[in-house]
């Protein structure tokens, strides 16, 4: 679609009552965009338009121009990209009713990775911030990209692991992409982070769109329908969670969940997802890779490329090396003779890069 095309589509997507349905009727009726943006009501309503929506189409776009419209999508390099061209994410123009149209700032060839959603509880526990460190870690590791909604809590937290594993991951916002949108406003850094990195926003909403409650279940749609599956870390019954776990089992995606504690509410949802068959039991990564024909040797990290190269963390990593069955923090902490907070960050940093494992009591062993 040419670029003058994608400014009427704008124009059109920017008015009250047009989404993706009713673009594509008036995509199939007119020559243009641009045509359509100066016809009369009578065409819309030949197009199958509702009559009281073609009169507004003319009330409302003698207010727009679409061309000052185009200009605020310019301002903050956000990109369009329609259905029908190559950069489309393939997988969502199988779904029921895919968006039209994308909004995108970042890296438009992100859109095209074998990807797996990450979902979860904004109130999560420390068990399940455990749980999606490793995951999102491990999978973006692997060259999948995360996809997740930039919301406070697992979101936030997966998508940070995959930037930690110098991985690509998405966000799919429920409003639009411009900075001054962008909700939480806590996460901000985060998105901007993102884009940093080679991931990418992406939105169905024009600028500027603020996120409410009518906006997120069309959002969860396309986390669930751009991907391959959806991984559900925590979730409490009837939450933004399921409804995505529900809208992959409608699209025929794999679903996988992480069992919880039995006397956590937020194990309930997952702990129902994997009674009810609809969610496999996901214990690590490569249970989910395998979906990707990615073997366990290939997720396996090269050693010499993670290896500490501080020599501080060098000492750290061969007093634990050298421990045998595993050493206490309190006793790293002593051998080394670093305060506690720099052997605690040593401790963070080698965990996530996959070369150490705490196998409880803070108890640590080289893997």
């Amino acid at each position: 679609m040419t670029q003058q095309e994608k400014i009427y589509l704008n124009a059109f997507n920017t008015l009250s009552g047009i989404g993706g349905q009713k673009l594509r009727m008036i995509n199939s009726h007119f020559e243009s965009f641009k045509q359509a943006w100066q016809s009369e009501a009578k065409e819309f309503q030949k197009a199958g338009l509702p009559e009281k929506l073609s009169h507004s189409i003319i009330e409302q776009k003698e207010k727009i121009k679409p061309e000052e419209e185009w200009k605020k999508l310019e301002k903050h390099e956000i990109k369009i990209v329609t259905i029908d061209e190559e950069n489309y994410p393939p997988l969502l123009k199988e779904i029921d009713s895919p968006p039209f149209l994308l909004y995108v700032r970042g890296n438009l060839d992100a859109l095209l990775m074998p990807a797996v959603s990450v979902v979860g509880s904004r109130k999560y526990s420390a068990y399940g911030k455990q749980c999606c460190i490793k995951l999102s870690f491990d999978i973006a590791k692997a060259g999948i990209a995360v996809v997740s909604g930039l919301a406070l809590g697992i979101d936030a937290i997966a998508q940070a692991a995959a930037l930690k594993a110098k991985g690509t991951t998405i966000s799919v916002l429920g409003g639009s992409i411009d900075e001054s949108s962008i909700s939480p406003r806590n996460n901000v850094a985060l998105a901007n982070h993102i884009l940093e990195n080679g991931g990418a926003l992406i939105s169905e909403y024009p600028v500027p769109t603020i996120p409410n409650k009518g906006t997120f279940p069309a959002r969860n749609r396309i986390m669930a329908g751009l991907v391959k599956a959806t991984l559900a870390i925590e979730a409490a019954p009837k939450s933004g969670t399921l409804i995505t776990a529900d809208l992959a089992k409608k699209f025929e995606r794999k679903i996988f969940a992480v069992p919880g504690s039995i006397f956590s509410d937020q194990s309930i949802g997952t702990h129902t997802l994997i009674k009810n068959g609809d969610a496999q039991l996901v214990g690590k990564a490569e249970d989910i890779l395998e979906i990707f024909n990615i073997s366990k040797n290939e997720v396996v990290k090269n050693i010499n490329e993670i290896l500490p190269k501080n020599p501080d963390e060098k000492m750290v990593f061969e007093l634990i090396k050298n421990s045998g069955g595993g050493m206490n923090i309190n006793e790293i902490i002593r051998d080394a003779k670093l305060e506690a907070m720099t052997v605690s960050s040593i401790l963070i940093e080698m965990e996530l890069n996959g070369i150490i494992k705490n196998i409880g009591n803070q108890v640590y062993i080289v893997i």
